[in-house]
């Protein structure tokens, strides 16, 4: 009684040639160009934090850390919340464009704005919605927002939307929210006329309402905001 062999160079299986081709293939796919530019996960480049700029008030920057270059940043909170407060203070500290919208002339800002960030060499721009109907700021597709990402995320430009609700959702990758306190405070210098009253101090209650940036948990902060009085003349 005969027996099969217990192994055999060739199943009989399989067509003949098909070891040759087998191995002719995993060649080809060897010396693929496309397999040669794939890096193993140990040589990966570790992608590195943001530079971030500062919002000119510390309580903020130290919360947040600042706000992320190569980022979309949203600002929000109701009306008298701070939200224009701590926009001038940004404003202040870069010195930067700053893009005004209205509900007349939104489509054309997004334009603009669009084209200022393709252009590039600014360090920050602002994108201000703040008292824009909310049947008009809602007509803002997402699509936007991630196009307006995509251009920065490159370059150097903190892009910074300024809204009385969230508008870019996920696109952000930090929100501060305001809300303000009943702690504003008045007072007349004997200097002024009877009628005149000049603030003298107003407290703000910040919180980051989502970050996807590294070792920044959702933390709030009360920042005091300081004025001073400048005689014109």
């Amino acid at each position: 009684m005969s027996s099969l062999p217990l192994s055999t160079s060739h199943s009989p299986f399989l067509p003949v040639g098909f070891e040759d081709k087998k191995a002719a293939l995993l060649r080809h796919i060897a010396g693929s160009e496309r397999l040669t530019a794939v890096r193993p996960a140990s040589r990966l480049e570790v992608r590195l934090s943001p530079e971030m700029l500062s919002t000119g008030i510390a309580e903020v920057d130290a919360i947040t850390g600042g706000l992320p270059r190569g980022c979309l940043t949203e600002i929000c909170g109701s009306a008298s919340s701070g939200k224009t407060s701590l926009l001038m203070a940004t404003l202040a500290a870069a010195t930067p464009p700053r893009v005004k919208s209205s509900e007349r002339n939104l489509e054309q800002v997004l334009k603009t704005t669009d084209l200022i960030l393709q252009s590039g060499g600014f360090g920050l721009v602002v994108l201000d919605l703040a008292g824009i109907p909310e049947q008009f700021a809602r007509r803002i597709p997402l699509a936007s927002w991630f196009r307006f990402q995509r251009v920065i995320e490159p370059a150097k430009t903190a892009l910074v939307v300024v809204s009385e609700s969230p508008r870019t959702q996920s696109c952000a990758g930090l929100v501060i929210k305001l809300c303000s306190k009943p702690s504003a405070v008045n007072y007349q210098p004997s200097a002024t006329p009877s009628h005149a009253q000049i603030l003298e101090g107003m407290r703000l209650h910040v919180e980051i309402a989502r970050s996807r940036l590294e070792r920044r948990p959702m933390q709030s902060v009360t920042a005091v905001f300081k004025t001073q009085a400048v005689r014109a003349g």
